[in-house]
């Protein structure tokens, strides 16, 4: 299962490096993305000129729902106000 979701942001690579540290990797972000291993799956982040990209991966649907919870929850926490619309999009596998 894949969810992805995108923040449009004039900063990405502090988006990115504060998020990661709010997910429990500090040292995770580098060349603007981080690779997460978390309970439920996979976080992947990677930083563009104007947003940062959230790629989620997980073995089935319950986890992946666990996993926007969760990261949803971060992205909130240190987004803010820019992540209030923040939409996962469910991808083909």
């Amino acid at each position: 299962m894949h969810a992805q979701a995108h923040i449009i942001t004039a900063n990405p690579s502090m988006l990115g490096e504060h998020l990661v540290a709010a997910l429990g990797f500090a040292q995770a972000w580098s060349a603007e993305s981080a690779a997460l291993d978390l309970a439920d799956g996979t976080c992947d982040l990677h930083g563009w000129p104007d947003s940062i990209r959230i790629d989620l991966f997980a073995s089935d649907a319950a986890a992946l729902e666990r996993l926007e919870a969760h990261v949803g929850a971060m992205i909130t926490k240190v987004a803010g106000a820019i992540a209030r619309d923040l939409v996962w999009y469910h991808r083909p596998q």
